[in-house]
This record gives structure tokens, C-alpha cells and sequence, in this order.
């Protein structure tokens, strides 16, 4: 951390982050104990903290992936599958953890396990629901071997909207329930939900003036806001046997503007409906906010669902660039 500014008052407290490589350490282990120091210009020592514990650092899977196979909106039939290697030999008795982000869920009862060993013997792998609907827990009853590709699909339940953290995980845990392996960074997948028409019209071109822009837009399937799933029911069908889970994620529509334009932290003079407009308007309730580290995305949350094939209309206030 040389020349980073570290302050020299007592009693400041430092965050700092360092990549300390991935080689499996127990946390107990003589090998695994920390030290820092704090040293001035000409190399004195002011401060020392010497045998500080660490911490378990597990093997990692190798190749871990997630494949979508529907990535659409409130999907219930995206039978996803699930690939990953180990990298060290796995005992039978095991089990694999998968956890979801938020707003996902999974199906243990669509589980398929052609790909793991033991699929096709008398006490096949099988699948289980976690300790959430974002949590599937799938046993090995035949142990796992290096330097083989092994796959599983489960189905996956869409948000309406992908959440922030898009990073799924799965977990190797012996039958005592130790963790064997792990990676909790799996990339995901972008949610889409798809825009039949979305046009902008704004009133000025003058530079630095706040000018009004009148945004019309219509989605091509339900869009569920987040109230709308907190109190839905479901039935379950034939064509879809499988019910959402009652979740209540925030649903918005993103209107990114130029760079150098700028919205208002709650977009100023801005309104549900365009006066005079022959569309609808935006449901009573729904909020709009722009961060000021990026003000030319103003995020408006919606508090009712948007219809299909129904033209919305609103307005938004904006500073011309």
C-alpha cells in the first residue's frame, strides 16, 4: 500500500482489499496465519499485528456454467442446465447446493440427472428443495472423479427484472456436510422483456434549458410489479404445473438519456400521464429517481402491472446537455 495516503492519526481505522490467490487453507492451520505492519519512508516499523487467524479458503469447481434455455420475463420453462468439474475426488453420499439470486427460483421436481453418475442405478440422483425457493439440494449417491465434465438441468422460475447481483453458486458438501468445493460466482443471465414500440418526443432543443420529454412505450407481455406479485394467487395448469413463488421485487423502467443530460434525483416536474395524450398513463403510485452518480438514467419503478399491447404514456423533466 505504499504511497496510498495511509493516515497517521491513532484510532483511524483502514479498509483495505488484497488478492490473496485461491490455494485450499484451513482456517486451524499453522500456514494459514496473517500479519500486518504499518512502516513509514525510511522502512521503521510503527505498528505490528502478528499471528492473526485466517480463514477457510475452499477448493474451487472448475468450469462451472449456467446455460439458460428461456430467458424471457416470468418464464417458467427455462429448463436451464448446470455443468462443472471438480478438483479433487468427491466421496458418494455427497450432495451439490445451487443457489439462485434473488428473484429466481428453482424446481427440484423437474430435476434431470442423465449426466451424473449413477443416473441409471436403482438410487439415482435426485433433487430437493433448499432452505429456500432459491436453494436446490441434489445427492450424489456415486462419487464424483477429476478431469470429467459432469451436467444437470433444473428448471428456473424468471423475475420480472434481473436483480442487481446476477451471480449464482454451487456447493459441494460431503456427507458430514463439509464444503468440498464451491464457486459462488457463476455468471447468470439478463432477464429480457421485450418493448413493442418506445418512442421519445421532447418540446426544446435549446442548450442548457430544462426541457420535458414524453416517453411512450408498450411491453409485449404482462409486466408484473412487485405489489402485484406480493398478493397474486396462483392455479396450477397443465401447460404450467409450476407456480411463481410470492416475491416482491421492484420492477422499473429504465430511461437512459445521453451522456450530459441530466435528470433531477426524483426527476423533477415529471408526471404519470402526458396532458392531453390519447394513451394511458403510467399506474397511480409509481415512483422515479436518478442516482447523482448517474444522473442520465432516471429509474421509474412501476406500481401496478403494465398490460401487453397497451400504449403507455408519460413525462419526464430533463437539463439539455
Amino acid at each position: 500500500l505504499a504511497g496510498q495516503g495511509v493516515p497517521e492519526e491513532a484510532g483511524v481505522q483502514l479498509d483495505f482489499e488484497i488478492s490473496a490467490g485461491n490455494v485450499p487453507l484451513a482456517a486451524d492451520t499453522e500456514e494459514n496465519r496473517w500479519s500486518i505492519e504499518t512502516v513509514d519512508g525510511v522502512g521503521t516499523i510503527m505498528d505490528r499485528a502478528l499471528d492473526i487467524p485466517g480463514f477457510t479458503i475452499y477448493a474451487s469447481l472448475k468450469n462451472a456454467e449456467l446455460i439458460p434455455q428461456d430467458v424471457s420475463a416470468m418464464s417458467y420453462a427455462n429448463h436451464a442446465e448446470f455443468r462443472f468439474e471438480v478438483s479433487s475426488g468427491v466421496d458418494g453420499g455427497s450432495s451439490i447446493v445451487v443457489g439462485a439470486p434473488s428473484g429466481f427460483a428453482l424446481y427440484p421436481l423437474t430435476f434431470r440427472g442423465a449426466e451424473l453418475p449413477g443416473a441409471n442405478d436403482e438410487v439415482a440422483p435426485s433433487a430437493r428443495q433448499g432452505a429456500s425457493s432459491a436453494e436446490a439440494i441434489i445427492s450424489l449417491p456415486v462419487a464424483l472423479v477429476t478431469s470429467v465434465l459432469y451436467s444437470f438441468r433444473l428448471t428456473i422460475g424468471n423475475p420480472p427484472v434481473s436483480p442487481p447481483t446476477n451471480e449464482w453458486s454451487l456447493e459441494i458438501r460431503s456427507p458430514s456436510n463439509e464444503t468440498l468445493g464451491i464457486d459462488t460466482r457463476i455468471p447468470g443471465f439478463l432477464v429480457q422483456s421485450e418493448f413493442n414500440t418506445s418512442i421519445i418526443e421532447a418540446q426544446l432543443d435549446e442548450p442548457l434549458a430544462e426541457n420535458y420529454v414524453h416517453i411512450t412505450l408498450a411491453v409485449s407481455q404482462r409486466l408484473l410489479a412487485d405489489s402485484i406479485l406480493e398478493r397474486s394467487t396462483c392455479v396450477p395448469t397443465v401447460e404450467e404445473p409450476v407456480c411463481p413463488p410470492r416475491q416482491g421485487l421492484a420492477t422499473f423502467i429504465v430511461v437512459g438519456a445521453p451522456e450530459g443530460f441530466i435528470f433531477q434525483p426524483t426527476c423533477g416536474y415529471w408526471v404519470l400521464s402526458r396532458v392531453g395524450s390519447r394513451y394511458h398513463g403510467l399506474p397511480p403510485g409509481s415512483l422515479c429517481r436518478a442516482e447523482p452518480a448517474v444522473p442520465n438514467v432516471a429509474r421509474v419503478q412501476v406500481s401496478l402491472s403494465l398490460e401487453p399491447l397497451r400504449i403507455y404514456e408519460f413525462t419526464l423533466q430533463v437539463r439539455n446537455a
